[in-house]
């Protein structure tokens, strides 16, 4: 029941029993990895996001000017012309 296996490895001698060969403990065994888990954002990737919404923000608001000055100078060069 307890047969043990000898195994010569560059002049080492090893003694296996055989029924230890098919089932590692617990102890010895490797813990599985732990699932990932969400930890939040940087600093670094905020402050990322906070510069290119700023500039989002300034690019819609110069279009919305720019947007606005160009409709007022058509409205009144179209009276012009039927003047």
């Amino acid at each position: 029941m307890f047969e043990l296996r000898s195994f010569f490895i560059k002049g080492i001698e090893l003694k296996l029993a055989r029924t230890s060969l098919g089932i590692i403990p617990s102890k010895w065994a490797p813990s599985p990895p732990s699932p990932p888990s969400f930890n939040g954002y940087t600093g670094g990737s905020m402050f990322v996001l906070g510069l290119f919404m700023l500039l989002l923000g300034v690019g819609v608001g110069v279009g919305g000017m720019f947007f606005m000055w160009k409709r007022q100078r058509l409205t009144g060069l179209a009276y012009q012309v039927f003047e």
